[in-house]
């Protein structure tokens, strides 16, 4: 779906344009006046606070993830030689 970025299009349809710009939003890449139109509705609609405040928790738990250990290098080698040996032998 095209991007919501007339702010007609947010006037008549918030909810709607806060979840499908939600991560626009959040990186700042909205425009000055689309931006504080969102905020404000963020102030007034608890369903859409609710859904920008998961967006935030799930990019934080992305970022955690992401941070994580890599796993030990024996243990890929030997998927990744479990894999290739799965894959050549028929079923």
């Amino acid at each position: 779906m095209a991007a919501r970025t007339d702010i007609a299009l947010w006037s008549a349809a918030p909810c709607a344009s806060i979840a499908e710009q939600v991560d626009d939003l959040l990186d700042g890449r909205l425009d000055h006046a689309l931006e504080a139109f969102a905020l404000a509705h963020l102030e007034r609609c608890p369903p859409c606070r609710v859904l920008a405040r998961h967006a935030v928790r799930y990019r934080a738990a992305m970022r955690r993830v992401g941070e994580g250990e890599v796993a030990p290098r024996d243990f890929v080698e030997r998927l990744r030689f479990a894999l290739r040996r799965g894959a050549e032998s028929p079923h």
